[in-house]
Parts: C-alpha cells; structure tokens; sequence
C-alpha cells in the first residue's frame, strides 16, 4: 500500500475518532507517511493528532491553535469568481440543461447569532435551512447549508442563484464556505 494512500489515512483518522487508537499512536502511523506539505483540514476533532505528530516531527510542543479574529472579513466572496462558467459546465456535460436540480451553498459563521442571522435570510429567500454547532459540524465556527427547491435549471436561473450569494448578510462574521449542483 502506498504510504501515502488517501485510505490509509482515513482508515487512522477513523479508528482515533472512534476511540481504538490514541492521538499518539495516530501520530506515530502518520509520521513517516505524510510527505511534507501534505494539505489535510484539521477539524477539531482531529487537532489532538495534528498536534502530536508536529510533536513528534519538531520535538517542540505546537504553539496553542487559535482562530484568525479577521478569518471572515472578506466573507470568502472570491470562491464565487468563475463560478458561474464552472457550473454551466458541468450543467452541460452532465446533460442537465432543464432538468431539475438543487442548488447548495453552505457558510461558516464566528457565532451563533450570526448563523441564525445568515439562515433566517436564506429562509426568506426560499432556501431549506440547516444550522449545526460547531460540535455537530466538527468545525470551529457554526456551519449553515442551505439548498433551493428543485427546478429546472438555467442560465438565468444559475445567474440569479449566484447572484443572491453574493448578497447574503456575512457582516464580516461568517463566510461563504462552498457551493453544489445537484440532480433533484
């Protein structure tokens, strides 16, 4: 097996979040497996691991995690560039033109107040709305998804769709995380 092997990684992230193994024993699996740079997103959940294996690597304890306080100042916007063409696409070579499909997007909030702000908007706007603590989302910040209804979809409707991301109230305490497109 390839040391490097995405399986083999989420195989030892599993059995640490189920308890079979510590974080130290997940660190001693990975520290000669991860190549340098190695990018992984190191929910809180897993932190202990991350932790341990820098560790292990350096000899020095890591510096205490803390979030970025301007994390959200710019809200993410930029994700959205490109996102149109991208999606019609997809749109195209998937064959979706007219055929009804959702569309998703999904935010990081700084708190609590602002993820009911972010998804009582939404609602407004016709969105079904899920919020998750940050304990639910494995996440440091609260997480909301929201998905339109399925309708057929098109250029204008995509357009439009795009449009009201870029419009959502993040007030520089949440930011816009992702979006999907899919058959419904």
């Amino acid at each position: 097996m390839n040391p490097t092997d995405p399986e083999l990684l989420a195989n030892i992230l599993h059995a640490y979040r189920q308890g079979r193994i510590t974080a130290a024993e997940a660190a001693r699996e990975l520290v000669d497996r991860l190549p340098k740079g190695f990018a992984i997103q190191v929910t809180p959940s897993i932190r202990p691991i991350f932790s341990e294996l820098h560790r292990l690597q350096t000899g020095q304890p890591e510096p205490p995690f803390e979030l970025d306080p301007r994390r959200h100042d710019n809200g993410n916007l930029n994700i959205l560039d490109g996102a149109e063409e991208g999606l019609w696409k997809t749109v195209v070579e998937q064959k979706l033109e007219a055929e009804p499909v959702v569309l998703g997007c999904f935010f990081y909030t700084a708190t609590e107040d602002a993820a009911h702000r972010i998804g009582r908007w939404l609602q407004t706007e016709g969105y079904a709305v899920r919020i998750k603590t940050p304990v639910e989302a494995d996440a440091d910040d609260w997480f909301v998804s929201a998905d339109t209804s399925s309708e057929p979809i098109s250029r204008e409707r995509l357009t439009t769709w795009l449009g009201s991301m870029r419009i959502v109230p993040l007030q520089g305490e949440a930011s816009i995380g992702g979006y999907t497109l899919s058959g419904g």
